[in-house]
């Protein structure tokens, strides 16, 4: 396999923070007017490192943290790899049962509370956390900062591992190095390399459950190494470069950004949740070059601002496929779109493209160096699709055959093809997950032989570039016929007037499957029929429409397929639903 990048040149996790305090007053962080320069973030790291060491911290064990307070959340992050100690990020209002649920699938040794948050301890199930045979107060350490102000609580997870904290009068003899030098007149430093740290698990990271229940993944510091530095050459982050991060940080999306930008030198904006105005007002203030955001984020954007500002130099879009007529409309307006292509298992990204004016990536995804894909050729498959209008949809009884449909249909019938084709795509590189967690945390878990299988269907184009046509578990069987819904939702994407479309499979005793289209846009729902039944073929046909609203998303912005299943599944005929039902599909394929 090829070598990604020579990450023996110096990068290391452990130490990043404290090697960047070199960079004296650039700009680290920044948390609404808030900024922390590299030096004094890695002075804060410091004092944090020594804290959480003379707690009874130790190397190779897990820690739970909140995402907020942000900054705290930060200083666990960097304290943490600097001690060798690994993290697992967590939404703060996080129900006590998915907090024991993490607690038990990862063994977790320690679950932090920062200050502000002391007072939600009962609601979190405290008995269930520490476990028996020790009692409250033995399993609860006060940290305190610089300062002298209680900064958070370290609550121990579980008996199996629970060893009393060392007292900060006398440390454990691991320990007293680490203390030592958080003395703020000494000179000495807490980042020190772990040994085996480049393959233990240093991040433990969930899932988005999109699909199905969330799983946690775990990843060595070698892994978001290889990724950081592959990405950032990618998309050209270097020094004094701004990325302003609006993904939930629990999640990969997110949170790689804190990592890529303090390898490269780079300053992290956070604002806590995405709002387009507050976004657009950034953008231009801050003069940011990079900036993250699945494809819903986007469209919001541009209805508050067309105009992209002119320090942007990245859109990165991730998540979940971009529609090609809101690309098309954000690159006619000079945003510099790239449309990434990864996943939690890879610690994000493994390919990616940039969009150009067809609004898709001409060449495909193209795979970071060292990343390797196992998966057919496209063959015949025609990645560029011609727009639709308004004016080409008739009622059912006045049918039109225009020329930008039929040539629309013969590339559907190539991507159909293609489909054929596909098979669920592997993955490996250096950037790949150790396995999925376990209490035992051995790696391997999820691997074949060092592949990652996912559930998406795939091929690679003539040039080596990526098209990932669907998921695997979204085939649906139709009159004996295998079909892929994503590409039913590329093709109705294309029409005037649709903002937003998904195409979902639903059982029927009789023909296997029905599909269901729930799409925003203005567009009747008897407009979309008389297209889909004069344009595609019978067993690709949406049999149910409706219209709504919005379409439902997760926290992170990406769809969540289990809620759009339900509402297709729970759709019926009914007086006053913008929906309309069409017969049952036929045998035959031939349009009518």
């Amino acid at each position: 396999m090829k070598k990604l990048i020579d990450t023996d040149q110096g990068e290391d996790l452990s130490t990043l923070l404290e090697r960047r305090r070199a960079l004296g007053d650039a700009g680290a962080l920044r948390i609404g007017d808030r900024r922390y320069s590299y030096a004094e973030l890695a002075v804060l790291v410091e004092q944090r490192a020594a804290a959480l060491t003379g707690a009874g911290v130790a190397a190779a064990e897990l820690v739970l943290c909140p995402t907020t307070p942000v900054l705290d959340s930060f200083l666990m992050q960097w304290a943490l790899a600097s001690l060798g100690v690994a993290m697992l990020l967590v939404r703060a209002d996080l129900p006590a049962s998915r907090h024991e649920s993490l607690i038990r699938t990862t063994a977790a040794e320690w679950s932090w509370r920062p200050a502000d948050e002391d007072a939600v301890l009962a609601d979190l199930g405290l008995a269930s956390l520490i476990g028996a045979g020790a009692g409250t107060e033995q399993r609860v350490t006060r940290i305190t900062d610089a300062e002298r102000r209680t900064a958070g609580t370290l609550i121990r997870c579980g008996s199996a591992h629970w060893s009393a904290p060392a007292p900060a009068s006398e440390p454990a003899p691991a320990a007293r190095p680490a203390l030592a030098a958080a003395n703020p007149n000494s000179s000495a430093s807490l980042m020190t390399v772990v040994p085996g740290a480049a393959t233990a698990p240093a991040l433990f990271v969930e899932t988005s459950g999109s699909s199905a229940e969330p799983k946690i993944v775990m990843l060595s510091a070698a892994a978001i190494i290889a990724s950081c530095l592959a990405v950032n050459a990618r998309l050209e982050l270097k020094r004094g470069d701004r990325w302003l991060c609006v993904l939930p940080r629990q999640h990969v999306g997110g949170l790689a950004i804190g990592y890529r930008c303090a390898f490269a030198g780079a300053e992290l904006i956070v604002q806590s949740r995405f709002e387009a105005e507050k976004v657009r007002v950034a953008l231009w203030d801050q003069r940011i070059t990079h900036l993250s955001l699945v494809p819903a984020m986007l469209q919001r954007l541009l209805d508050v601002d067309p105009t992209p500002p002119p320090d942007l130099r990245v859109v990165l879009l991730g998540g979940q496929g971009i529609d090609s007529n809101l690309a098309r409309r954000a690159v006619e307006q000079g945003w510099p779109l790239y449309l990434g292509y990864g996943m939690t298992e890879t610690f994000s990204q493994v390919a990616g493209g940039w969009i150009d004016a067809e609004g898709l990536p001409q060449q495909g995804m193209i795979p970071l160096d060292g990343v390797e894909f196992s998966c057919p050729s496209c063959g015949e498959a025609n990645t560029k699709s011609r727009g639709v209008s308004l004016a080409d949809i008739q009622p059912p009884e006045q049918p039109t055959r225009q020329p930008a449909q039929q040539t629309r249909s013969r590339a559907s019938a190539k991507a159909q093809g293609s489909a054929q084709q596909a098979q669920p795509l592997r993955i490996r590189g250096p950037m790949l997950m150790l396995g999925y967690a376990n209490p035992t945390r051995t790696p391997g878990h999820g691997l074949d032989n060092g592949w990652l299988q996912t559930s998406d269907l795939a091929c690679r184009l003539p040039g080596g570039g990526l098209q990932v046509l669907g998921r695997a578990d979204d085939v649906v069987l139709i009159a004996g016929i295998n079909v892929l819904p994503a590409e039913i939702e590329r093709e109705l994407a294309q029409l005037d007037q649709i903002a937003e479309i998904a195409v979902i499979g639903v059982p029927d005793p009789t023909w296997g499957h029905r599909l269901v289209a729930l799409y925003v846009g203005k567009l009747e729902p008897a407009q979309l029929e008389a297209w889909c039944r004069n344009n595609l073929p019978s067993h690709q046909r949406p049999r149910l429409f409706a219209r709504l609203e919005r379409l439902p998303t997760l926290s992170t912005g990406k769809r969540d397929r289990q809620a759009l299943f339900a509402h297709a599944e729970a759709l019926a005929p009914r007086a006053g639903l913008e929906a309309r039902v069409d017969h049952a599909p036929r045998l035959e394929t031939e349009r009518r």
